[in-house]
């Protein structure tokens, strides 16, 4: 799910495309300052592995801003989001009917800085 790096503040146009891989959906919420994709990607995929996080778990920090509905693999959808300042994360959580895993255990999961 390529996402640019970097927003503006304001209103913002996104387009998201699902490439030939199945069906995504696409979920925006704000994460502490400075979270990493790639801690998103872990901390949200250590329950299916039976070790809870050591401190509050990012999952109770994330705070959903927005949502771009399901949509059929192969295509481009266009979402436009009011975006705050601060630090976000993208996250699909649809289940890959192949591995049975949701996307974001297999990376599907980006963060980004607002300024």
């Amino acid at each position: 799910m390529p996402v640019a790096p970097w927003f503006r503040r304001g209103s913002a146009f996104v387009a998201a495309n699902t490439g030939a891989h199945g069906a995504h959906h696409l979920v925006r919420s704000r994460v502490p300052e400075g979270t990493p994709g790639e801690q998103i990607v872990a901390e949200l995929a250590s329950p299916m592995a039976g070790t809870p996080p050591a401190s509050e778990p990012l999952l109770a920090q994330m705070v959903g801003v927005a949502y771009a509905a399901l949509r059929s693999g192969g295509t481009t959808t266009w979402n436009a989001f009011d975006v705050a300042p601060g630090t976000h994360a993208v996250i699909c959580f649809i289940i890959d009917p192949t591995t049975g895993r949701p996307h974001v255990m297999d990376g599907m999961a980006t963060a980004f800085t607002v300024a």
